[in-house]
């Protein structure tokens, strides 16, 4: 007789394959293929160890503009240019965020993920700690370019950054090869670029969303005839 399931019991455990700090430079340096796993440059081999590798900011950023009004629609193709002061940080100086303000740059690293690997983006603990708030999320398989990142300092006082210095953590995890991209998705983000740099575009959901309303405007006329 079937044993009843525990209603305590719990699902069994997927296996996920995280790669460690050998499996990571193995990938680094395999031979030219049609779909590999480039971070690159990778100024020092101590940026990989454990189960990551740390990722390094570029010493070119955009800060946002002070007394700009109004709203910010995500509806909207939203270029980061019109709002924000670029900024170049020569390599070996610093530059200050202020508490409560909002910076974006990019990786020094080019990343390429292949179809058979996601990455999970991290801000180092150390500086969530002293209240500087950066960017995390997936890096989708298909994925080909610098992150753009987002900085906030959520503390009482100014942090200095500097160009180089180590920000984020990536960790890399092998999956079924996807079917579709970073490419295929219904509303692509096009590729970085300075003088261009577009960080919201209109959303597929956009499309969606106003359909439904629609929908219920219709159901709710209907309604009110009978």
């Amino acid at each position: 007789m079937a044993r009843s399931r525990d209603r305590h019991s719990f699902p069994a455990v997927i296996n996920v394959t995280v790669l460690n700090d050998k499996a990571i430079f193995k990938e680094l340096s395999r031979p030219q293929s049609e779909d590999l796993l480039i971070i690159h440059p990778v100024l020092d081999q101590n940026q990989v160890y454990g189960a990551k590798i740390d990722l390094r900011i570029d010493n070119e950023l955009f800060r946002l503009k002070q007394g700009i009004r109004g709203n910010l629609n995500l509806d909207d193709r939203i270029t980061l240019n019109e709002y924000t002061d670029r900024i170049i940080c020569p390599y070996g100086e610093e530059m200050h965020i202020i508490p409560g303000e909002l910076l974006f740059a990019y990786t020094y690293e080019f990343i390429r993920m292949p179809r058979n690997m996601l990455g999970r983006l991290e801000a180092r603990a150390r500086l969530a700690k002293l209240g500087l708030i950066v960017s995390s999320g997936i890096v989708d398989p298909g994925f080909s370019d610098h992150l753009l990142l987002t900085f906030f300092n959520a503390s009482s006082f100014p942090i200095i950054i500097r160009p180089l210095m180590r920000v984020v953590s990536l960790s890399i995890e092998m999956i079924s090869p996807a079917n579709t991209d970073f490419k295929d998705r219904p509303n692509p983000r096009p590729r970085l670029n300075p003088d261009n740099l577009i960080i919201s575009i209109p959303d597929y959901d956009s499309k969606v969303l106003k359909d439904f309303v629609e929908i219920k405007s219709e159901e709710t006329v209907l309604e009110n005839q009978k």
